[in-house]
């Protein structure tokens, strides 16, 4: 007994031989167990089946989900492995009872995604105050079953008004995050979730809006996730009214003017300017009113003149 030798599904025994093994390591699901074999061998891969030593398993996946400490019985024990991370994978056996025995590490294993997420929304530029809807289809390896699925969708904080639907049998909750549950999902298999929000008002000119989906199932240490950017457009729509009270009818009396500013959106109006030019006649009095109080500031004034400026407007205030 001077070494180790590593099995993983895909390959078999071959003593004698130069590799000690046949076949090539087939791949795998992230978060599916599967069981490798650890045989104590002589140098030409024969088994020597009276070693009980402690194998301890490692892998260069470092969210695998490994098997603890086992004894050999026989020479031989099977262990079980969920790899997570999609990509390749190696796995090594060591001997921990007797350190000079030669360690075995496994060719690179392929590691599929356990689903694979297809993430949409429309419109890709929503305007600030109206809707957005997304579509986040989940759709299961074909290399094997899942169960106890969650899916959680985290919304961006501008959307609210939280409604969704569901396909596949789906069971969704809440609204920040959205959090569904499905039992199982057969290979091959789908389930949709349909999130419906409006977004705010106040949401910024290119404000970038990003909606993150998470998915995870039995056996998985880390969720699979999808995320789609959006880009923010505004459109606001503003108008002006003005109306007039004179007090008297002689050179002197005082003229009220009332200007009204409404904004009906959908989006919030920025940087907006309001001039007012009295005819030359009139000359400039004081402000009574601004209502909303401090929405435009103070005014400034030149000559017959009159300016306020405001950074933001919202819609129907005025």
């Amino acid at each position: 007994f001077i070494q180790l030798q590593l099995l993983v599904p895909g390959e078999t025994a071959a003593p004698g031989t130069l590799a000690g093994k046949s076949g090539a390591p087939s791949h795998q699901v992230a978060g599916v167990p599967f069981a490798v074999t650890v045989n104590a061998v002589d140098g030409a891969w024969n088994l020597i089946n009276t070693v009980t030593d402690t194998i301890g398993i490692t892998s260069s996946d470092g969210l695998a989900v490994l098997p603890p400490n086992a004894a050999l019985s026989s020479g031989t024990a099977n262990f079980n492995i969920y790899l997570q991370t999609p990509g390749n994978a190696m796995l090594t056996a060591q001997d921990l009872t007797t350190t000079s025995i030669l360690s075995n590490t496994s060719p690179a294993i392929e590691v599929k995604k356990a689903f694979t997420i297809t993430k949409m929304a429309d419109p890709i530029e929503p305007i600030a105050g109206e809707s957005i809807t997304y579509t986040i289809i989940i759709t299961r390896s074909s290399f094997a079953d899942a169960s106890t699925v969650h899916l959680t969708d985290t919304l961006p904080v501008t959307v609210t008004g939280i409604v969704s639907s569901t396909a596949g049998g789906l069971a969704c909750s809440g609204t920040g995050p959205v959090v569904c549950t499905l039992a199982s999902l057969s290979a091959n298999a789908s389930a949709a979730l349909t999130v419906t929000g409006a977004v705010s008002a106040a949401a910024l000119h290119n404000e970038q809006l990003v909606n993150l989906a998470q998915v995870s199932a039995d056996g998985m240490t880390a969720a699979e996730s999808a995320q789609v950017a959006t880009t923010v457009k505004t459109l606001a729509d503003l108008s002006i009214s003005k109306s007039e009270n004179l007090s008297g009818t002689v050179l002197g009396a005082v003229i009220t003017y009332t200007l009204r500013i409404t904004n009906t959106g959908p989006s919030y109006a920025r940087s907006v300017y309001v001039t007012d030019t009295l005819p030359l006649s009139v000359s400039v009095g004081s402000v009574v009113a601004v209502t909303p109080t401090n929405l435009f500031g103070g005014e400034s004034v030149s000559g017959v003149s009159v300016m306020w400026m405001t950074d933001t407007l919202p819609v129907i205030d005025s």
